[in-house]
């Protein structure tokens, strides 16, 4: 092999590791948005948790309420 063909080979070997280096980097920038994006959606459904729960806790209240209510009523309306 004379010394042009080798550097010919040695440069196309070094063309195809920095693709590779290339295909790698795009692959790992790829994981690193799609782990963000489910940052963002765990994100958005530990909120939705949240408001159930707070929606929850109000119903638990105005049920209580009611049932004071009731109870109250239930008392005015019973023979002494």
């Amino acid at each position: 092999m004379n010394r042009f063909t080798y550097q010919v080979n040695v440069n196309t070997m070094n063309a195809l590791l920095v693709d590779e280096l290339n295909t790698i980097q795009d692959k790992e920038n790829a994981l690193e948005i799609e782990a963000k994006n489910l940052q963002i959606e765990q994100l958005k459904i530990d909120r939705a948790k949240q408001a159930v729960k707070a929606d929850r806790d109000r119903l638990q209240v105005q049920r209580w309420e009611i049932l004071s209510r009731l109870q109250e009523f239930s008392n005015e309306l019973s023979p002494r």
